[in-house]
C-alpha cells in the first residue's frame, strides 16, 4: 500500500447474514490514530484497528436457557 495521509478515509462494515443487521462507519486514518507510517504497517494497522472497531460494534453472548429464563 502506498503512503496515506490522515484524511483518506476508510469504510469499514460488519455484518451477519440476518437482513439489516449491516453496520458501517466511515472514519478517517487521523481518526482511528494513523501516523503516517509507510509500507506494509498501514495493512496491519488496519487490521487491528478493524478488529476492534467490529468488537465494539457486536453484542453477543452465550447462556444456558434454563439460566435467562
Amino acid at each position: 500500500m502506498s503512503e496515506f495521509n490522515g484524511t483518506r478515509e476508510v469504510l469499514f462494515v460488519v455484518k451477519t447474514n440476518r437482513t439489516g443487521s449491516t453496520v458501517e462507519e466511515i472514519l478517517t486514518l487521523e481518526e482511528l490514530g494513523w501516523e503516517g507510517q509507510q509500507g506494509d504497517a498501514l495493512e496491519e494497522f488496519l487490521q487491528l484497528a478493524y478488529n476492534d472497531w467490529v468488537w465494539e460494534n457486536i453484542d453477543g453472548s452465550v447462556n444456558f436457557v434454563d439460566d435467562i429464563e
